[in-house]
């Protein structure tokens, strides 16, 4: 692999992810529901420029000549599903996603789908643990949302490690090849491999409850799933 499509190491969490989720399967679906029926042709054009905009929607996995854990550079855009209105509900199209492997040599590590209906359309993102968690996607989706208005988007993130950020000094993640000194097996069974299927189910809340629910999330700096869910 050359050296010049590395955009850098990955960091411990983020090797965690990637490592335990081989398989792909190490991922997650958030869903988005807006008023107006949305064209295919822009919503590609809204994923591209908030890929554009934020340097992880557009890496994939890989390992530098060195045998380091990294992001690296794709060339590929996010791809786009688009679903029939009348073919299922949200919730099996969001169930489709977790169970559907996001995994690959070059593509980024995010996939997106959307379902236009008469009046309305969801969009469905799917991330790879190792790029984003819970709160990073929402502001992804904010970002999509925001692009599709036509407004300005706000600053591209700094992309760092944990540990830079925090300035702890960690060693990097190298291929088990790389330490021994031999050659890895291009076809290396993953580290993991889960066969369990993914369900999702949905929860009306009430708009008092929903809104006391998100002023706590605010306060904590976390997620109304991590509320929920905890």
């Amino acid at each position: 692999m050359s050296t010049s499509r590395t955009l850098r190491t990955l960091g411990a969490l983020e090797h965690l992810f990637a490592a335990y989720g081989e398989d792909g399967t190490m991922k997650f679906t958030i869903a988005a529901r807006v008023s107006g029926t949305l064209s295919e042709t822009a919503v590609v054009a809204a994923l591209a420029k908030v890929q554009e905009r934020h340097v992880l929607l557009g890496v994939s996995l890989g390992w530098s000549e060195d045998g380091s854990h990294c992001f690296v550079v794709s060339e590929r855009p996010i791809s786009l599903t688009a679903i029939a209105a009348s073919a299922t509900t949200w919730e099996r199209i969001a169930e489709s996603e977790m169970n559907r492997p996001l995994v690959s040599a070059d593509a980024p590590l995010v996939r997106a789908a959307m379902v236009a209906g008469s009046g309305s359309t969801t969009l469905f993102l799917t991330f790879n643990h190792a790029i984003a968690d819970g709160m990073a996607a929402v502001f992804v989706m904010r970002q999509l949302l925001t692009a599709l208005s036509g407004a300005e988007l706000s600053a591209p993130a700094t992309d760092a490690r944990l540990e830079d950020r925090i300035g702890l000094e960690v060693p990097p993640f190298l291929r088990k090849s790389a330490v021994s000194g031999g050659t890895a097996a291009p076809d290396a069974v993953p580290l993991h491999s889960s066969t369990l299927r993914t369900t999702v189910d949905s929860l009306e809340i009430a708009a008092d409850r929903l809104a006391k629910l998100r002023q706590t999330a605010k306060s904590r700096d976390t997620t109304i799933n991590s509320m929920i869910t905890a």
